[in-house]
């Protein structure tokens, strides 16, 4: 049980980074099909209310443990899309 806990500390951030980045790849991909950024940042609002997720966590937290961008950081990317696009 010592091992499995020591591995969780060592490798979950690593893991948590991963899942990030995988996340944000569909993120982009969804944007990206459906051109359509104003839905998704009101999805991502409404995903982050009804969780009752904090929608911009401490940064550390966020880096060591969360398996998906904040909802800031989400809807931050669909600004940018639309700019872009």
């Amino acid at each position: 049980m010592a091992v499995a806990t020591l591995a969780g500390l060592v490798f979950g951030p690593a893991q948590a980074f991963l899942s990030r980045k995988v996340e944000a790849r569909a993120d982009a991909h969804a944007l990206a099909l459906t051109a359509d950024p104003a839905t998704y940042e009101s999805m991502m609002t409404r995903l982050a209310t009804v969780n009752l997720a904090d929608p911009d966590p401490n940064p550390v937290e966020q880096a060591l443990t969360a398996s998906h961008p904040s909802a800031v950081q989400r809807i931050a990317m669909a600004r940018a899309w639309a700019r872009a696009h």
